[in-house]
């Protein structure tokens, strides 16, 4: 019950796994085996603890379902690794005014204005943009100042609040448009 892009992504994950154990019964997988792909991903191909992480999750998924489903008779236990987490470089504050400077109607295009408005919404809300891109006009309640948002990453729907300022944005578009 996963979307086609989780599917995808264990796919390419788990198949650079199985290209580097070669061409074995997958009963015959052991942690061995995955530390030594562990410091292959490492050295070979310098990946970063947090990417091999990502790897690794998507290995324990897809070993988890074999057993769960009779597939293999032991549950593989992948740890994953110690990393340190770093702080995401942020948008500066003259990088934020210039995002959020409003286009000049008269000279800008409408994609121009469109994507001042989809910048406007995601920096009020944090949304994904992959949420973002599913809202439908009628999901926009501006009597109530909410947005329903259908479609989420973990599949739960939510009604999310507009900021007043956000409220000016949506309902100059939604006239614009």
């Amino acid at each position: 019950n996963l979307t086609e892009k989780s599917i995808i992504s264990y796919k390419n994950k788990f198949g650079k796994f199985i290209d580097f154990v070669g061409n074995i019964p997958v009963e015959e997988v052991n942690s061995r085996m995955v530390d030594r792909y562990i410091i292959h991903c490492q050295e070979m191909r310098g990946m970063n603890g947090v990417s091999i992480n990502s790897d690794l999750r998507a290995v324990r998924a897809v070993f988890n379902y074999l057993y769960k489903e009779g597939y293999v008779p032991f549950k593989l236990p992948i740890s994953l690794l110690k990393v340190d987490k770093e702080i995401k470089e942020t948008y500066t504050i003259e990088e934020l005014r210039a995002l959020l400077k409003k286009p000049n109607m008269k000279k800008c295009s409408f994609t121009e204005y469109k994507i001042w408005v989809l910048v406007n919404y995601l920096l009020a809300t944090g949304n994904r943009i992959s949420t973002c891109l599913e809202i439908k006009i009628g999901d926009i309640d501006l009597d109530n100042k909410c947005i329903i948002l259908r479609k989420t990453k973990n599949r739960k729907q939510q009604i999310i609040p507009i900021s007043s300022s956000l409220l000016e944005v949506l309902i100059e578009y939604l006239k614009y448009r």
